[in-house]
């Protein structure tokens, strides 16, 4: 397959390149070339359109899909109030199915080639959500939701059990086909026992499988975990001295890290899922970009449904740059953070995050209004970013595959 087209690419948190006429050869699931000249005389012609790497969300809650727009100030209330009676609720087979579905639909409609996401406790609704992405055509990771105390009674099973489901879809599901990824995914560790937590540790380690987890995003949340665990110095030291940090684990928020607990996430290689309009919506805090960026922190973008009311990723681009009230975030950095960015947290920046030749076929393709006038990078991610009602999702591929 041979694309006339034009590309945005990002390239590093500082640049961005736009190439205004390309041609994109496609073989397979594989992009093979990126030209200035056609490699044959038969092409498609989406000159008109802008291609972009499809987005990569990188925290988001399936399960919970239904649940946005339910506000709360602090995080534990909501948890309660909201989320855990609508995460029940994908017990009921068919309304996880119509949940599944709806998520990933909505999630090609916005651009999003992968995902990383948390589905519920439910071992069924786990396993729907695969079918789910599967039929979808859709790149993600994704885990079934453990906890084993300090929780409603319908989500928490026994540690046994919670090791048992887990690894049982693991074995169904990791790699079933290329798209398809398991993640180890202990919710936060106020409601996982220290034996869950280093069962899943050892076990992900063992297999090289990623894991998933939230840390430090709310001040009462960080009181209940000191509470819990007075044998750690602090809430970074729990997920330390119980297995779960490392260079396959991705931490949502870390809102407010001590100075130690940066170094020690920097030490285990621990990558960070930044989470924006989630952290505005529930008044958590400010992300501490300039630390996180000073201690050399691999971080990415992520929607965080339902905290997030979106799973557009420009919008998160955008609130990621509000939120930074003192600093100010230039596109080329938030366009990084939920494409390459992203990809490097997952450590698969060698197949997916950019267009390059050699990584996979993820790609979006965008008619920009006014698009003929723009003439740099930086004025088409401002456009999407800050103008997202002149930007229209056209096609979008998956390992070559138009899925949208």
């Amino acid at each position: 397959m041979l694309i006339k087209t034009g590309i945005l690419n990002p390239v590093s948190p500082e640049k961005a390149e736009f190439i205004r006429k390309c041609f994109l050869e496609i073989r397979g699931d594989v992009i093979v070339s990126v030209s200035d000249k056609a490699s044959g005389k038969d092409f498609i012609d989406y000159s008109d359109y802008l291609c972009t790497p499809g987005f990569i969300d990188l925290h988001a809650h399936l399960s919970q899909f239904s649940a946005r727009g339910n506000s709360n100030p602090q995080l534990l209330d909501w948890l309660n109030n909201y989320v855990f009676p609508e995460e029940i609720k994908s017990f009921n087979p068919p309304y996880a199915e119509k949940i599944a579905e709806e998520f990933f639909t909505e999630l090609k409609k916005s651009g999003t080639t992968s995902v990383i996401a948390y589905v519920s406790a439910s071992e069924k609704a786990t396993d729907i959500a695969f079918r789910q992405a599967e039929k979808a055509g859709i790149r993600v990771w994704a885990g079934n939701v453990q906890m084993d105390c300090n929780a409603p009674e319908k989500l928490c099973a026994s540690t046994e059990e919670n090791l048992r489901i887990s690894f049982a879809l693991f074995e169904k599901w990791h790699q079933k086909t290329p798209l398809l990824n398991y993640i180890f995914t202990p919710r936060f560790a106020p409601v996982c026992s220290r034996e869950l937590m280093k069962e899943t540790g050892d076990y992900a380690l063992k297999n090289k499988i990623k894991i998933q987890s939230h840390l430090s995003e709310n001040h009462n949340e960080n009181l209940w975990v000191k509470d819990l665990f007075p044998e750690c110095k602090s809430y970074t030291e729990v997920y330390l001295k119980y297995g779960l940090l490392g260079e396959n684990t991705i931490m949502a928020h870390c809102l407010h890290l001590q100075e130690r607990e940066i170094k020690i996430m920097a030490e285990t290689g621990t990558k960070i899922a930044h989470c924006p309009e989630s952290n505005l919506f529930l008044k958590s805090g400010i992300f501490p970009l300039k630390e996180i960026e000073k201690a050399e922190l691999s971080f990415g973008l992520g929607s965080d449904v339902a905290a997030g009311s979106s799973l557009f990723m420009p919008y998160h681009m955008r609130i990621m740059d509000y939120m930074q009230i003192k600093n100010y975030v230039p596109p080329e950095k938030t366009f990084y953070s939920a494409t390459l960015g992203s990809a490097k947290v997952l450590n698969e920046h060698d197949s997916i995050g950019s267009i390059e030749v050699g990584k996979q076929a993820d790609l979006a393709f965008w008619e920009i209004k006014d698009y003929a006038l723009y003439n740099n990078a930086r004025k088409i991610i401002q456009t999407m970013q800050y103008l997202p009602d002149k930007a229209s999702l056209k096609e979008l591929l998956v390992a070559g595959k138009k899925v949208l």
